[in-house]
């Protein structure tokens, strides 16, 4: 294949500690997508882990490399050909068992332990502690009390011991990655908080939000000039102010590179 020029996500996260759910989220939507893509097509990866996916430094998008071990949905074989131990299921790691390991299920549990680790800089209990010695998985919000209750039900969801209790699809685990829009609120539709009947918390989110595009646009103007170390500090403010905007998260990972 040829070169990409980037880091793994498994170097990032040990490299900078746990990422920030927003980031997270944005980088393993494109992978899931991208397994959609190779599910629709008959291929299941069976190898999907932190290391197997890199984040260009040309334009921050993430890619997901090494189909070694990858197998095809149409052959009934139960070969096994063992992957990542802290990222795989059961059965695709317990050799002496008849189990099929060509299924979406597989690159839905790699993917969901991938998350996990992303947003805590763990991983999770090892799939075969938890078949054969009972053990439970630890939650994520135990080691990032931060995580919303919905990425946190998702990653346990696509976790799931057996694989008859994981999602379906790929599309169907991503859909509980997806947090619904809500109409944008409008100036002057304040909530009355207060006896004045100004919302303090609208107006403060309102001011980050512009305060998030100064530093933005200031950053990259640095990215231009080369200034890379500034231009990661005043990302890293943008992103403090506005989470949501993936752009910042993109943008900053240029500035490494």
């Amino acid at each position: 294949m040829d070169f990409i020029p980037g880091e793994s996500l498994y170097n990032l996260v040990w490299r900078q500690g746990k990422l920030a759910e927003t980031e997270a989220i944005n980088y393993i939507q494109q992978i899931g997508k991208a397994l959609a893509v190779c599910h629709s097509g008959g291929i299941i990866h069976r190898d999907v882990h932190p290391n197997n996916i890199l984040i260009r430094s040309d334009n921050g998008l993430a890619v997901l490399i090494d189909f070694g071990i990858s197998g095809n949905l149409t052959t009934s074989s139960t070969t096994h050909h063992s992957g990542n131990q802290a990222f795989a299921p059961w059965e695709q790691l317990a050799y002496w068992e008849k189990t099929n390991s060509k299924t979406p299920q597989v690159d839905i549990y790699t993917l969901a332990a991938s998350l996990y680790y992303l947003v805590t800089g763990e991983t999770p209990t090892p799939a075969l502690a938890r078949k054969y010695d009972n053990r439970e998985l630890e939650s994520p919000r135990q080691y990032n009390p931060d995580l919303s209750d919905q990425i946190n039900e998702a990653i346990i969801k696509g976790l799931k011991t057996e694989p008859v209790d994981r999602p379906d699809s790929m599309e169907e685990w991503l859909e509980l990655l997806t947090v619904p829009k809500s109409e944008p609120k409008s100036p002057y539709d304040l909530d009355l908080d207060t006896d004045d009947g100004i919302s303090f918390q609208f107006l403060e989110d309102l001011l980050d939000r512009e305060d998030a595009e100064f530093y933005g646009d200031r950053a990259w103007k640095k990215i231009q000039n080369k200034d890379y170390q500034s231009a990661i500090e005043d990302y890293n403010q943008a992103i403090h102010l506005n989470p949501e905007d993936a752009d910042y998260f993109n943008h900053r990972g240029l500035a490494y590179y």
